[in-house]
């Protein structure tokens, strides 16, 4: 399986983010960490290996991106404004710079739309790590590849 591993500054959180790509095409595939996780955990739960078999048969393009939750969601530090501030920062990150990025990586020309709050996003099958929200959208892409 084709794997590669990014850090890339991102001019939108003033920071250096880290992010994960398994598989050279297929339908794209964004992952979120769960709350204050980190890009790695999906591969660390096994589920890459999980979809190995659609990754590895060109089907299914995984992109794992790193979150900011502590210092959004999860801070105890900061104040609700720069913690909100600091969520649409990392919002914009995702939807003006990564998603265009990983769109422009992805071979494959036509992707799976699910429910979306823009046209970038709606270009996306976009999956947490939780297991029931997983499940569903794995067997959803399976049915559909």
């Amino acid at each position: 399986m084709k794997i590669e591993y990014f850090k890339t500054y991102s001019r939108f959180l003033d920071r250096e983010m880290e992010f994960k790509v398994y598989g050279g095409c297929g339908r794209p595939m964004l992952v979120f960490p769960c709350q204050n996780g980190r890009f790695f955990d999906y591969e660390d739960q096994k589920m890459i290996d999980t979809i190995a078999p659609f990754i590895n048969s060109g089907r299914l393009q995984v992109f794992c991106v790193d979150s900011i939750d502590q210092e959004s969601w999860s801070s105890t530090t900061l104040d609700g404004r720069t913690r909100m501030e600091n969520h649409e920062r990392y919002f914009n990150y995702i939807e003006s710079w990564f998603l265009i990025f990983s769109i422009s990586m992805n071979k494959l020309t036509t992707v799976t739309a699910m429910k979306a709050s823009s046209p970038t996003v709606a270009r996306w099958v976009l999956a947490t790590p939780l297991i029931s929200s997983c499940a569903v959208l794995i067997s959803s892409a399976a049915r559909s590849l």
